[in-house]
């Protein structure tokens, strides 16, 4: 490519001539040789800085791959992040035939209904269930579960197809810990094995 096919980088230097004034005026001088960087990478990251030193973060992401999304929740990790507002150790009742996975109510609370509906939060409370989809990160999946309160114990349960779709799918134990979080900009359940027992 021809140099002057390259865009020129247009930069403000003071006038010498008026050396009181604070005049600046464009250059069209490039600042670096064109050919000797053709080939280097160019980063598009942001930091501020001043005086003091310069901070930079990086905005985590879900990634789409599994190669990037562990990379993904490295980042997490480095920034002290944590996208999964609901963590459980699953209990035998969360195994077991009685297929389904009990949240405690605070986290529902909390974490959930603040994001849903009126009519559905009012429709929960009567004993009514509604039909979620669950979005597993780790393999990217989706499967669709029915999230209904009990209303002998006020707690929430995930079911329907929670043993075929995570227990056996995901060879889930007892002592195992995953991670649930509400995507409000999807409208689903995200949900990742954090531990294996």
């Amino acid at each position: 490519m021809p140099p002057s096919d390259i865009p020129t980088l247009i930069t403000f230097l003071p006038i010498p001539e008026n050396p009181v004034g604070s005049e600046l005026k464009p250059s069209k001088t490039p600042l670096f040789d064109h050919e000797s960087i053709k080939n280097v990478p160019i980063s598009l990251e942001l930091s501020l800085s001043s005086d003091s030193g310069s901070t930079s973060k990086k905005r985590p992401r879900i990634a789409e791959r599994p190669q990037e999304r562990k990379k993904a929740k490295m980042t997490d990790l480095c920034l002290g992040l944590d996208a999964w507002s609901i963590k459980k150790t699953l209990g035998s009742s969360d195994i077991g035939h009685a297929s389904r996975l009990i949240v405690a109510s605070e986290d529902v609370h909390k974490h959930i209904l603040p994001y849903w509906d009126v009519s559905v939060c009012g429709h929960l409370m009567n004993n009514g269930s509604v039909s979620v989809c669950v979005r597993d990160l780790d393999t990217e999946s989706e499967i669709e579960l029915r999230f209904k309160r009990w209303l002998s114990s006020g707690c929430y349960v995930l079911n329907k197809n929670w043993v075929t779709g995570f227990v056996k799918r995901r060879e889930l134990k007892q002592g195992d810990e995953i991670g649930l979080f509400w995507d409000k900009g999807n409208s689903r359940f995200n949900f990742s094995v954090l531990k294996r027992a």
